[in-house]
């Protein structure tokens, strides 16, 4: 049996502002660090604009998460997933995609690019307090900007 944590404020705040996406998340949860919450809340309104009431019906966000420093978000359309691998050696990083079979006309490619974007955008925002940073990769993988990474981090 696990327990389960309730959400943070941020994650708490961006469930009420988009139900359509967000009410039932998967098994797995929403969990990202506070300074991506601009970046996660463009992509889910994003998201919200894109899907019509009944895409949006069968859209699961089936877990947001940071890993490898950067943002991971999960879904699936109609109980359909495309599978992920990550693959980390020696400091090189590849993120792999198995696209799963979705409703013909659903705009997964869109949704995708959106994704992507979003993605991108966490591996250079501080993903403590929002603004511009850089990808560390001294022991634990973040995004930290030169203030955060001496204070929150404590390095030099």
């Amino acid at each position: 049996m696990t327990i389960e944590e309730p959400p943070s404020e941020h994650v708490k705040q961006l469930r009420d502002a988009y139900p359509r996406l967000l009410q039932t998340i998967g098994p797995v949860g929403m969990w990202f660090p506070p300074g991506w919450t601009r970046v996660v809340e463009d992509l889910c309104k994003a998201l919200d604009a894109l899907l019509t009431d009944a895409q949006a019906a069968q859209f699961q966000v089936e877990q947001v998460k940071e890993k490898y420093g950067s943002l991971r978000f999960y879904y699936s359309v109609a109980g359909q997933a495309d599978a992920h691998v990550d693959i980390h050696d020696r400091g090189a990083h590849q993120h792999l995609v198995i696209p799963a079979e979705h409703p013909a006309g659903y705009p997964i490619a869109a949704i995708d690019v959106l994704i992507a974007k979003a993605e991108q955008e966490t591996l250079i925002t501080c993903a403590s307090c929002g603004a511009p940073g850089t990808l560390r990769e001294a022991g634990w993988h973040h995004v930290s900007c030169e203030q955060c990474e001496k204070t929150v981090w404590k390095r030099k």
